[in-house]
């Protein structure tokens, strides 16, 4: 309930994560394009670089259809991240000779696998807080309704920030 031009906590909160989800959908395109060119992606998951707009569409329209459908593929996301590092350690473990090794994700040997691995789990932490602020932003959009947003957003009635972890609604 707003009273006047009083924007309320949740109100506040889905205009911060609708700037929030705009800025990460950003990043995660940047994060996307230097994995596929820094050769310990391949080209398996390249089709999430074009997912990533969807979440920058969804958050400016505030379409909570495209944002809930970024916030699946988020979290799809981070399963194809965990299988690629489980698979690629399986692989490294598993092969016989470390000079002929090639490798799911990249080739090299010992030093160029456990940077492979520290840069995987970084993104699965990353991607991992990306997903959940994206469906928090989802929930708080369905929770507020399409129509109010675009009216608070049309009032300028509150300052939009970039938000990194959640406050209390």
């Amino acid at each position: 309930i707003v009273i006047g031009d009083r924007v309320t906590d949740e109100e506040a909160l889905c205009l911060d994560l609708r700037h929030t989800v705009k800025c990460l959908s950003v990043f995660a395109f940047v994060l996307t394009v230097l994995n596929v060119f820094s050769g310990f992606y391949g080209w398996v998951l390249l089709f999430f670089l074009f997912c990533t707009p969807i979440g920058f569409v969804g958050a400016s329209i505030y379409s909570p259809a495209l944002i809930q459908a970024y916030g699946a593929l988020s979290i799809f996301y981070v399963f194809a991240l965990v299988l690629a590092l489980i698979l690629s350690t399986l692989d490294y473990f598993a092969s016989d000779s470390p000079e002929t090794k090639y490798y799911m994700f990249y080739e090299g040997g010992e030093v160029e696998f456990w940077v492979f691995v520290v840069w995987y789990v970084f993104l699965i932490l990353v991607n991992m807080w990306m997903a959940h602020m994206v469906t928090t932003f989802s929930k708080t959009l369905v929770n507020v309704g399409e129509a109010r947003m675009k009216d608070l957003q049309d009032a300028k009635s509150h300052p939009q920030q970039f938000i990194c972890c959640l406050r209390p609604v």
